[in-house]
């Protein structure tokens, strides 16, 4: 158990009667709001052909978004914007093996995503990830980095080279999230 002195606690109208937040804590959670709003800013709603939907990511400003391919099931599908817009897209690429689908919208000067760099995650890492989870838009949650995966797993078949693990329970069938990590480089 943590306990913050004195001088470091924060009194103000908001916790003068919940425990009390060092001033850490305050910036903590000022800079994961921050990273949460951006996020946002950066998935999207897709709705295949199909009946249901899931999210996507804006990787690049000039209107490519990543999707699932089990979202993106035909040659077209429709992406809501976190403005509101809707947008037709056309499927440009499927990797069912991956179910990894890119999409392509006309619209440019978008928010894109920081695509980062797997190989530079470690374990114990806190991580972010934003969806849109049966409608419910800019749903955040929150983990750490468990495991980092081999290059190549025994027996997977070529190609399977998950690149960071997330409890199963958060990544079991959810659609592509845009995900951030936190640490002091960060803040």
């Amino acid at each position: 158990m943590a306990i913050a002195e004195r001088s470091d606690t924060v009194d103000t109208p908001d916790t003068l009667d919940t425990p009390h937040i060092n001033r850490q804590g305050l910036v903590l959670v000022d800079e994961l709001q921050a990273i949460a709003t951006r996020l946002c800013r950066a998935t999207v709603q897709v709705r295949g052909q199909g009946p249901g939907g899931g999210s996507g990511v804006i990787w690049s400003s000039d209107g490519l978004i990543i999707t699932n391919a089990h979202v993106a099931r035909g040659t077209r599908a429709t992406v809501e914007l976190f403005d509101g817009r809707t947008l037709d897209a056309a499927v440009t690429a499927r990797d069912k093996g991956r179910d990894l689908a890119a999409l392509t919208i006309d619209a440019h000067d978008l928010p894109a995503a920081a695509i980062g760099d797997s190989d530079r995650l470690r374990v114990g890492e806190l991580v972010l990830a934003v969806g849109n989870p049966l409608g419910m838009v800019g749903a955040l949650t929150t983990g750490i980095v468990h495991t980092i995966a081999p290059p190549e797993l025994p027996g997977a078949g070529a190609g399977c080279r998950p690149t960071c693990g997330w409890p199963p329970a958060t990544r079991a069938g959810r659609s592509p999230t845009c995900a951030a990590r936190w640490s002091a480089s960060t803040a």
